[in-house]
C-alpha cells in the first residue's frame, strides 16, 4: 500500500468514525508525505490524538489537532536524529 492510503486506513479505524476520512485528511496527508514525515510518526501521531479524543469528534477538528501533533512529533524526531548524528561526530 501507499503512504497515504496507509494512513488514511488506520486514521478511519482510529477516529472511530463511521465515514472514510474527507478531503481535508487526504490533503493533510499527502503534505505530510511531501514534507518527508515518516509514516511511522504519522501513525503514533494518530495513536495519541484518538486515544485522547475517546469520542469521533468532527473530522476538520481531528485533522488540525492531529496536524499539530504530528509536526511536534516530527520537529522530536529531527532534534533526536540530529542530536544521535552530532554524538558521532565528536
Amino acid at each position: 500500500m501507499s503512504y497515504i492510503a496507509d494512513i488514511a486506513d488506520y486514521l478511519a479505524i482510529r477516529s472511530r468514525s463511521p465515514a472514510s476520512p474527507g478531503p481535508e485528511a487526504y490533503t493533510r496527508i499527502a503534505e505530510w508525505e511531501k514534507r518527508g514525515i515518516p509514516s511511522g510518526i504519522v501513525l503514533s501521531s494518530i495513536t495519541d490524538v484518538c486515544g485522547k479524543i475517546g469520542e469521533a469528534t468532527c473530522e476538520i477538528e481531528l485533522v488540525d489537532r492531529l496536524d499539530e501533533v504530528v509536526r511536534a512529533n516530527f520537529r522530536a524526531w529531527l532534534s533526536g536524529s540530529a542530536g544521535q548524528a552530532e554524538s558521532h561526530v565528536t
